[in-house]
């Protein structure tokens, strides 16, 4: 069971301090994953999604895109001038602000959180 805690908690640097200060990431506890972060969001082409954030201090960063069809990618996190970017296996879920964009087999779809 996740337990809430505040949002002045440290978050992993790949969100963004606008994400961070506009409300839209919530900081759990996770089966053991203190500090683990998510966000839920809702893309253009129809897919609903809760990236779920390794936490802060993880030696290698990953995300785990969790759909509301049941089907999760857990995707590393890749170099990036500008947001948060993670990619593997034909998919990228490329996070910059409160949006995002989720690339699967060479479709995209613009993706936005709550």
């Amino acid at each position: 069971m996740a337990r809430m805690v505040s949002a002045r908690h440290r978050v992993p640097s790949v969100l963004s301090k606008r994400a961070c200060f506009a409300g839209v990431v919530t900081i759990l506890t996770i089966a053991g994953q203190a500090g683990a972060t998510e966000a839920p969001y809702t893309c253009s082409g129809g897919a609903k999604l809760t990236a779920r954030f390794s936490p802060p201090g993880t030696e290698m960063g990953t995300v785990a895109l969790i759909f509301a069809t049941g089907e999760t990618i857990t995707l590393p996190q890749v170099i990036s001038a500008d947001g948060g970017r993670y990619a593997g296996n034909g998919v990228e879920f490329w996070i910059k602000g409160r949006s995002a964009t989720l690339t699967r087999n060479g479709v995209s779809e613009t993706c936005s959180t709550k």
